[in-house]
């Protein structure tokens, strides 16, 4: 299935049809011009979340990740990789996984509303003097005390990405593989993360992908 292309249109259509055939009909348009691969592994995402065949689609679910995860992480886009991490973190038999997914899951998902009400409100990207100009603000509280972050020498970002570095270190198991690298996607692409980082001028807190497998 790997080497097998959905031969369909492309089309995107959001939300859940309530006719389970339909909506799988939909998903085929969805990943039209690439591997069937991607389109089994949403389709088990599917009817793991319907509760149809919940056991076997479970199952093997499951199975894909343990056998072939590496490949998994290279063929799925992130919106597939973020709907991975829930269904581990719905449905993982230790509690270690199931807190690696959601962690992965929260970050994404965090990332994805930032960048939702950028676009909607027509944000331009933050320049260098405004960062700075934010930095040397006495104006720092957002909302209950929570601080802002310093873009030009803050070391939040590279704190957390250390923990969850050091939560992920071995990469012994197919989610943390998952974990890793539905966090590196978020940071490689072209959100806060990316553009906060060329605009960061302190070497000491600056931060790059996690450690890759």
């Amino acid at each position: 299935m790997r080497s097998t292309t959905v031969t369909r249109d492309f089309h995107i259509k959001l939300g859940r049809h309530p006719n389970l055939e339909k909506h799988l009909g939909n998903l085929e348009q969805e990943f039209a011009g690439r591997s069937e691969l991607g389109l089994l592994h949403a389709a088990l995402i599917v009817l793991i979340r319907r509760e149809v065949c919940l056991e076997i689609a479970l199952t093997e679910f499951l199975s894909m990740w343990s056998r072939i995860a590496e490949n998994l992480c290279k063929e799925l886009d992130l919106r597939w990789l973020v709907s991975a991490c829930d269904t581990f973190a719905d449905h993982a038999q230790d509690e270690a996984s199931r807190s690696r997914a959601l962690l992965a899951s929260a970050v994404a998902n965090t990332v994805k509303l930032y960048e939702t009400e950028r676009r909607a409100i027509n944000a331009p990207h933050l320049a260098r003097e405004g960062a700075e100009r934010m930095y040397a603000s006495p104006q720092v509280v957002l909302f209950d005390g929570v601080t802002r972050y310093g873009v030009v020498r803050g070391d939040m970002i590279r704190n957390l990405l250390g923990r969850i570095d050091r939560l992920n270190a071995d990469c012994s198991d197919s989610v943390q593989r998952l974990t890793v690298e539905v966090i590196n996607r978020v940071l490689v692409n072209d959100t806060v993360f990316r553009r906060f980082a060329a605009l960061h001028t302190n070497e000491a807190t600056r931060w790059d992908i996690i450690r890759r497998t």
